[in-house]
C-alpha cells in the first residue's frame, strides 16, 4: 500500500472513530479488527477488538501495514459496537510520543503497565511480559515473568529492531500482572 495513501486513510478513519481491520501479511496472517487513535510516521496505535470486548491497545509498526480496510464487516461490526456503546470507554487513552520505541517505553514506564512485548512472525515470534525497567537508544529491559505468575530474576534486554508489536492494558496482561508473584510463588 502507497504510504500516502495509507496516511490518508488512517487519518479519515481516525477523524471518524472506525473499526477498521488491518493487515499485516508479511508477519500476520490473520488481520487486526481495530480503532485507530494516533499515528506517526513509523507506529500506529490503536484499540484493539476482540469478539466484542476490548482487547487492549496496541502499537504496531506503520512499515509492517500491508491493508486497511473498511468493507461490509467492518461497517455492521462498528454500528454494533457504537451501539452496545463498547467504543466509548476506550476513547481516553494518554497520547504517547510515537517518535521512536524509546520514547514509547519511557512512555510505557512512566505509566507503570504490565506490557506485553512481541516479534510477531510467521515462521517464529517472541512473547515478552512484565514491567519496563530501562530504555536506552536500541534496547529496552524488561522484568519478565512466566506463564505461571513466577517473576524471572534475570532480566531481558530486547532490541527494538525486534519488536513488531507492544501490547498494553489488555485482559491478559492486566490479570496476569495483578496475581504475578502473589499465586504464582517467588521468583524463578
Amino acid at each position: 500500500m502507497n504510504i500516502e495513501k495509507l496516511y490518508e486513510l488512517l487519518e479519515k478513519f481516525i477523524t471518524n472513530e472506525n473499526i477498521i481491520s488491518i493487515k499485516r501479511e508479511r508477519i500476520d496472517p490473520d488481520n487486526i479488527l481495530a480503532t485507530p487513535l494516533v499515528f506517526s510516521q513509523r507506529f500506529l496505535l490503536i484499540v484493539y477488538w476482540y469478539d466484542f470486548f476490548f482487547g487492549g491497545y496496541k502499537i504496531i509498526r506503520i512499515n509492517d501495514i500491508t491493508d486497511v480496510v473498511q468493507g461490509a464487516s467492518e461497517l455492521f461490526l462498528e454500528k454494533i459496537y457504537k451501539e452496545e456503546k463498547i467504543i466509548e470507554n476506550h476513547k481516553n487513552f494518554p497520547m504517547p510520543n510515537m517518535l521512536s520505541w524509546q520514547q514509547i517505553f519511557k512512555w510505557l514506564f512512566s505509566l507503570n503497565l504490565i506490557t506485553i512485548i512481541e516479534n510477531e512472525g510467521l515462521d517464529n515470534s517472541d512473547f515478552h511480559i512484565g514491567k519496563i525497567l530501562n530504555t536506552k537508544s536500541d534496547t529496552v529491559e524488561i522484568s519478565e515473568f512466566d506463564g505461571a505468575g513466577r517473576w524471572i530474576e534475570d532480566t531481558s534486554v530486547v532490541d527494538y529492531e525486534n519488536i513488531s508489536c507492544v501490547t498494553v492494558q489488555d485482559r491478559y496482561s492486566e490479570l496476569m500482572g495483578k496475581y504475578a508473584g502473589e499465586l504464582g510463588g517467588e521468583r524463578s
